[in-house]
């Protein structure tokens, strides 16, 4: 019985990363918003971290920005808080996007060129 208790906790533990796995791949419609947003986010602050609220605070600040056009395609703020954990990870037009640490205002990201290691900066 106990060889057959830990062959189903084996199992377990297969399907539960089986899964995991498949929540990796993207959405096309993920992909193509990330696509906007990733290269805007690093034209605006290159590879300093931030919130999605700090981004949010900075677009009003300059009307008409590719940062703010972006994060407008993409949705209100919890909307691309949710896109950005579903983007964490993976390289998108050669930038990936990292999740560094997270504060009162939500988690912090940033975005680096390539498939660097990446390193806690202050918050931008």
């Amino acid at each position: 019985m106990a060889l057959l208790r830990e062959i189903r906790n084996e199992l377990r533990g297969l399907r539960a990363d089986l899964a995991e796995r498949k929540r990796g791949v993207l959405a096309p419609a993920d992909l193509a918003k990330l696509k906007l947003l990733l290269p805007a986010i690093y034209a605006d602050i290159s590879d300093l971290s931030f919130t999605v609220a700090s981004l949010q605070e900075s677009v009003d600040l300059v009307p008409g920005a590719p940062l703010r056009q972006a994060l407008a395609t993409c949705g209100a703020g919890r909307a691309i808080g949710k896109l950005l954990r579903r983007g964490a990870g993976h390289d998108i037009e050669c930038l990936r996007l990292h999740q560094v640490g997270n504060d009162s205002t939500g988690n912090v990201w940033m975005v680096q060129k390539g498939a660097e290691k990446h390193e806690r900066h202050a918050l931008a």
